[in-house]
């Protein structure tokens, strides 16, 4: 009877810290229901209450266990997570529940020498062994629970090997308390299980302890490695953004940040430095289109740079005039990066509006300097033919044009009489009332000395052809005269037609010289369309 009192109330104390230990693991691996707490502290009661009942009604593992299954499933239901993961942990927790038992059981018949059975025939041992399967339990559910924490996932090396040492310590300690030659007889057993059993809890519960020192040790050194890394980025992050404002004012160039989500812009502050705009917007974009800063003529090139944005081209460039608040326009280079996420969504488009006006104006004085004759201004020879040819080609043959050759008649009498500058102050003159005459689409050159040359396009009619060339003789035979002196010009003028004379610049002014040639030789101060008879003549 004394014996049975002593293992009932040892095999209580066990069961107790039997389910302290599964609701320590319930509660570190699915972690506790939020508002629940009052609950769980009434549950951990009828828990250890029902497990304990489990334990005394019978010592037969086959009708014990799927009791405990039972209630540590439903009990589960206190706990964070689905019906998978909640019946996960209750078969683990049953698993270790039940190899802690076979394993430490295991090892101490082999101690004692004895068949398995005894286990349910000596209550004594019974409770030892008991005892001993709730150590390792108790130790592997701390084990699991610890690395099961993602805040330990990085724990340093220095740290696991206490992990490993302690427990083993413990269960070398619970082991050693007796004497395996002296004590390990029945008769001894029967006095050492309640003093064996209150030493072991003692030990384990200071097992307990040093995890959790370990753990919250591990806790608070991995917070302030945190910390420190937390500390170093924002410092880091501190530094770039200064270097990055630093640059963003140090530039002349406009830096913008378009955030897509938010629509919402920066603006750098030479937004209003040199366009005279207020910096503060939604969308930059949006802004220059609804203020109508872009030049009409670089409309198309405006709009085709917003839509490559939407066709979420990455690196996105365009160059293009754009008005100032003082109604200046000036030539801009404006360049973004478009930065997307996982899901290649754009999140922000970051860029900078470059201000190339003066390169720009640099290249277009080059250019003209290189295409044009450096007298009159109008095209050399050389861009003239290439811009013919250009323009023959764009041609598609529902269309009349005509090449026009312009002689001044007698030039040379004007730089032998009055000299060059005289001479040159008439080719400019003259240079300008043939420009005047035409439009914007006709081509205007200077192929060398008194001749120039006119490609006219779309003429119509012959009717529209023969007038103009009245018109052009009567305009450029006129008198001119500078401060010094005064001359009465004359002007010759070949004409052939395209396609009708010829299909090539070469054709085309081969004719119209021949042409030219006819109406000098007939007397000057004349046109002539070209004929295939002027070849015979």
């Amino acid at each position: 009877m004394k014996e049975q009192l002593i293992f009932n109330i040892t095999n209580l104390v066990t069961v107790v810290f039997e389910a302290f230990v599964i609701h320590m693991f319930l509660s570190d691996f699915l972690g506790q229901k939020e508002g629940y707490i009052k609950v769980v502290r009434y549950a951990k009661l009828g828990f250890i209450i029902c497990l304990g009942l489990c334990n005394l009604i019978t010592l037969n593992p086959k009708i014990t266990m799927p009791l405990i299954f039972i209630l540590i499933f439903s009990t589960s239901f206190l706990y964070k997570g689905n019906l998978k993961t909640r019946l996960f942990t209750t078969v683990l927790l049953s698993i270790f529940f039940i190899l802690s038992e076979i394993v430490v059981t295991s090892i101490f018949v082999l101690f004692i020498k004895e068949g398995f059975e005894i286990m349910f025939e000596n209550n004594s041992i019974r409770v030892l062994a008991t005892i001993l399967s709730k150590i390792v339990f108790l130790l592997t559910c701390k084990i699991i629970c610890l690395f099961k924490k993602d805040v330990h996932l990085d724990m340093p090396i220095k740290y696991w090997f206490p992990l490993f040492l302690i427990p083993i310590f413990s269960l070398f300690l619970s082991v050693s308390v007796f004497d395996v030659s002296k004590f390990f007889s029945l008769e001894c057993l029967k006095f050492l299980s309640l003093i064996s059993s209150i030493g072991i809890l003692y030990i384990n519960f200071i097992v307990f302890y040093l995890f959790k020192f370990i753990i919250d040790k591990t806790k608070l050194s991995m917070k302030y490695e945190i910390l420190e890394k937390e500390i170093i980025h924002k410092e880091e992050l501190r530094l770039s953004n200064e270097r990055y404002k630093i640059i963003v004012e140090q530039t002349d160039s406009v830096v913008f940040e378009w955030n897509i989500k938010e629509n919402k812009s920066f603006v750098s502050q030479a937004w209003n430095e040199k366009f005279g705009y207020n910096n503060v917007c939604k969308n930059i974009f949006k802004e220059i289109k609804d203020k109508d800063l872009v030049h009409s003529e670089d409309n198309a090139i405006f709009e085709n740079f917003l839509e490559s944005i939407k066709k979420k081209n990455r690196h996105n460039q365009a160059v293009y005039r754009l008005k100032k608040s003082n109604g200046e326009y000036i030539w801009c280079r404006t360049s973004i990066t478009s930065i997307y996420n996982d899901e290649n969504e754009l999140l922000r488009v970051v860029g900078v509006i470059v201000d190339v006006d003066s390169d720009i104006k640099k290249y277009e004085e080059l250019k003209t300097r290189a295409e044009s004759d450096s007298l009159t201004n109008i095209y050399n020879k050389g861009t003239f033919e290439k811009l013919v040819e250009e323009t023959i080609v764009m041609n598609t043959g529902d269309k009349k044009d005509a090449l026009f050759i312009i002689d001044l008649d007698d030039f040379k009498e004007i730089n032998d009489n009055f000299g060059h500058p005289f001479g040159d102050f008439v080719l400019k003159t003259f240079a300008d009332k043939i420009q005047a005459s035409f439009g914007s689409r006709d081509l205007v050159g200077r192929i060398g000395g008194d001749e120039f040359v006119v490609y006219m396009q779309d003429y119509v009619t012959e009717v529209n052809l023969h007038k103009k060339a009245k018109e052009l003789n009567r305009v450029l035979s006129d008198n001119y005269t500078d401060l010094s002196f005064s001359f009465d010009a004359s002007v010759s003028i070949g004409i052939a037609r395209y396609p009708q004379d010829g299909t090539s610049f070469f054709e085309l002014f081969k004719n119209a010289d021949r042409a030219l040639y006819s109406i000098k030789a007939s007397g000057k101060n004349s046109y002539c369309l070209f004929e295939e008879e002027l070849y015979v003549q």
